[in-house]
Order: structure tokens, then sequence, then C-alpha cells
């Protein structure tokens, strides 16, 4: 309410807006970091916590055994999700990579113009 009006006054933007700021002022590693450190509270707490964790999924049909295998291994999980992202963005890249002709020409110009600076030079291609 009011201190959100208080923060818009004071800095020009809301608070939503600020912290978008905020992130784009931020070095990769530093939101890796942060990301890395929430996961890493994440898991600890759901070891902390394997046995509630186990009781709340118990009406949906998940097993002792496997709750405790899945929370164990959160950090290969992580792991292999970021592999799969980082390999889906490559290929996403390449499949939308778009042609540039304009670039080619520009190319095409600059080798003829070398190739005949060259000849001028005495150079035999």
């Amino acid at each position: 309410g009011s201190s959100s009006s208080l923060e818009k006054k004071a800095t020009g933007h809301s608070g939503s807006q600020t912290l978008f700021l905020a992130m784009t002022f931020l070095l990769r590693y530093q939101i890796f970091l942060a990301y890395g450190l929430a996961f890493v509270a994440l898991w600890q707490a759901a070891l902390k916590e394997e046995e509630a964790l186990t009781n709340a999924l118990a009406p949906l049909g998940m097993k002792e055994t496997h709750v405790s295998v899945f929370v164990q291994l959160m950090p290969i999980w992580a792991i292999v999700a970021l592999g799969l992202y980082g390999v889906t963005s490559i290929g996403y890249g390449v499949a939308t990579f778009s042609d540039c002709p304009d670039a080619a020409k520009e190319i095409d110009r600059q080798v003829k113009e070398a190739k005949v600076a060259l000849e001028k030079k005495g150079v035999k291609l």
C-alpha cells in the first residue's frame, strides 16, 4: 500500500520494476549463485523434513523409498535439468538461426576488394 507508493515516489519505480532493475545490474555468476543458494536451501530443508514430505506425498501414491531417493538425488536431477535446458537452448538457437543475406553480400564484396588489393601488390591468387 503506502510503502510501495513511498518507494515509487523515492525511486521513480514500483517494487517489481526496482527488483528488475537490480537484477539487470547483477553479473551472470551472481544470479547463478543466488539460484544455487536457493536450491541448496530447498534441498537441505527437504532432507531435514523428509518424513513430513513423505507423509504429504503419501496420498498421491508416492512410496517412502521413492521420496527418499528423489530427495537424496535432487542435486543430480538439478544437473540433468540444467544440461537439458542448455541442450534445448542451443538446439532452439540453431533451429531459429536466420541467414543474413546483407552480411553475406558485404563479405563477398570485401573478399573481392582484398583480392584486387593483393593482385595490385603482385600476389598471385
